[in-house]
């Protein structure tokens, strides 16, 4: 049975101490100490990927036991992509893009996959919230196709001072044909 949360939002002593006490049990805090420059350079490239500190610390620690480097690999758990796997003319393209753009490779490769991330998210949220636009194209009758194109043989011929009736599509092609020839030509 799930624990009532306090109905006014605010932890209770028993909540804060029952925490503190998972906590202690279940996590390690670990330390760096680094230069002030250095500390904020890092904390800056952490701000331009979207990342606090703590989530950059942590997942390149998550990455390092992952790699296999001492550390315990959990069974079944996604090997991260080795660069030998990408194909050679797309690590050279990556190179060469990266150097172009004054950065080093896994900046450049984070930085285009965060971007085409956020493009594709952006594509999908368009699609969701604007449905198509344009209507199905409606068919028309060939019996009404036959009629519109009449009329609109017969405004020709109005326009052009001829009045012979529209009787048969063959016919109105060869009167077509004459009254094309009788149009005096422009100068």
């Amino acid at each position: 049975m799930p624990i009532a949360k306090n109905p006014n939002g605010a932890r209770t002593d028993a909540e804060r101490r029952a925490q503190n006490k998972w906590e202690q049990k279940n996590r390690v805090t670990l330390g760096v100490r680094l230069s002030k420059a250095d500390g904020e350079a890092f904390r800056a490239w952490c701000a331009d990927r979207g990342l606090t500190v703590n989530a950059a610390l942590a997942s390149h620690i998550a990455a390092c036991l992952r790699a296999g480097d001492g550390g315990g690999n959990a069974a079944g758990a996604p090997q991260p992509q080795k660069c030998a796997d990408v194909a050679d003319d797309m690590r050279e393209l990556a190179r060469s893009a990266a150097a172009a753009a004054g950065e080093d490779v896994p900046a450049f490769l984070a930085r285009a996959i965060r971007l085409t991330a956020d493009a594709d998210e952006r594509t999908r949220r368009l699609a969701q919230a604007a449905p198509a636009r344009s209507a199905p194209r409606q068919t028309v009758p060939a019996e009404r196709l036959e009629d519109q194109i009449k009329q609109r043989i017969e405004r020709l011929r109005a326009l052009r001072g001829t009045s012979e009736p529209a009787s048969d599509p063959a016919d109105t092609a060869s009167a077509d044909k004459k009254a094309a020839q009788d149009v005096p030509k422009a100068p």
